[in-house]
């Protein structure tokens, strides 16, 4: 075999060698514009629109009617019923505090040590997005008094 002949052989397996690689980043960088279209479809809006339309409903129902408190909890209850279809849950509130999931705004005296730890009222609801804490529930813990 002659020079000539491993040369052009050399050059044949380079060329095929970036040939694979430009196929290589042609399949990169059609990801890339994937991911950009997707982050451009977020950063505008237009993947949340079934989401607005259907909270625009409610919105239009509180423009429209008398407000009244079966209405502000018809609205409330299709606010959160629209958000659930989507993973929005609401943090179980009892009966014990749960430091993970709960923010404790105060306390009040127990009466009795089996009392203590007990959640005796919500000040603001927490929510869980997908299984993961999107904000804690404030609440206010019945506390055994301290001696002393």
């Amino acid at each position: 075999m002659s020079t000539l002949d491993e040369v052009l052989r050399a050059l044949e397996q380079g060329r095929d060698a970036l040939s694979g690689q430009i196929a290589e980043q042609r399949s990169v960088l059609a990801a890339l514009k994937s991911n950009a279209l997707e982050v451009t479809s977020l950063a505008t809006g237009r993947a949340y629109t079934d989401l607005f339309k259907e909270l625009l409903l409610a919105l239009d129902r509180l423009r429209a009617e008398e407000l009244t408190e079966e209405l502000r909890d018809s609205v409330v209850e299709e606010f959160l019923e629209v958000l659930g279809r989507r993973g929005l849950s609401p943090v179980d509130n009892g009966p014990k505090l749960d430091l993970h999931h709960h923010e404790v705004a105060g306390t009040v005296d127990a009466s009795s040590p089996e009392e203590d730890g007990d959640i005796v009222g919500v000040l603001r609801e927490g929510y869980l997005l997908g299984g993961a804490l999107l904000r804690p529930s404030r609440v206010v813990v019945a506390r055994m008094p301290r001696e002393g």
